[in-house]
């Protein structure tokens, strides 16, 4: 994992001059997530050109600096908005974690899922040669399937975390889980946020199927592979 950052920290030290291991735009999803507070009590508004967000830019970094293109994400930017954030969660604290919390709630539920169903939209539409009516409804099955499966995720959690009582090698599966569950109710949340954990999810309901799947139906199965011909006439 350590060796795969190298690239990176390498570009970043000759970029910045700091051999950096998380990207930059730290401060930038940290005030977007503020703008995503259902009743607007920070003043911040979900979106990468957020007013408030690059007047702060502008008044510690200057106009021309505030011109670049998404100069909210740079490293410079970076190192202004984070205290700002810091700063706009200490004047409303509780507020703050009322908004987390309504995140939290809100991937538990299914209310955001895994993906958004952004196929073939925007710069890449009519890339692919598909109608209208068939992209509308890949859209849609992809996003009803990742409700789905963050619900499902969910309810299948106490199983994973009693298996990870067993074994600890679970602990791998459930830390990055609950490590971007975290990330996207303490920031900007979004749907393609969750999605490098769609294996990991899988994982956990699959185990959680496993457990429920009565003994009888488990035996019948392992005959039916060991012993094809015969279960079948028995069938």
């Amino acid at each position: 994992m350590a060796l795969t950052l190298v690239p990176w920290m390498t570009y970043s030290w000759r970029a910045t001059g700091v051999p950096l291991v998380k990207s930059t735009n730290q401060g930038h999803v940290l005030l977007l997530g503020l703008g995503q507070d259902p009743k607007g009590r920070f003043g911040f508004t979900y979106s990468d050109g957020d007013p408030r967000m690059y007047a702060i830019l502008r008044d510690q970094l200057g106009d021309a600096f505030a011109r670049r293109f998404y100069a909210s994400c740079s490293y410079e930017a970076d190192r202004v908005l984070r205290p700002a954030f810091t700063t706009a969660v200490l004047i409303r604290p509780w507020d703050y974690a009322d908004l987390v919390q309504t995140k939290l709630r809100r991937i538990l539920t299914g209310s955001v899922g895994t993906y958004a169903g952004e196929f073939d939209h925007d710069e890449n539409l009519g890339r692919f040669g598909i109608g209208v009516r068939i992209r509308n409804h890949l859209s849609l099955l992809s996003q009803r399937t990742g409700r789905l499966l963050q619900a499902a995720t969910s309810l299948c959690a106490p199983f994973a975390i009693a298996a990870a009582r067993r074994r600890r090698t679970w602990l791998l599966i459930l830390t990055p889980i609950a490590y971007q569950y975290a990330s996207g109710s303490l920031a900007a949340l979004m749907p393609q946020y969750l999605s490098n954990v769609i294996l990991l999810q899988l994982v956990v309901r699959a185990n959680a199927c496993g457990l429920l799947v009565p003994d009888r139906l488990s035996d019948a199965s392992a005959r039916w592979v060991r012993e094809p011909s015969t279960a079948r006439l028995t069938a």
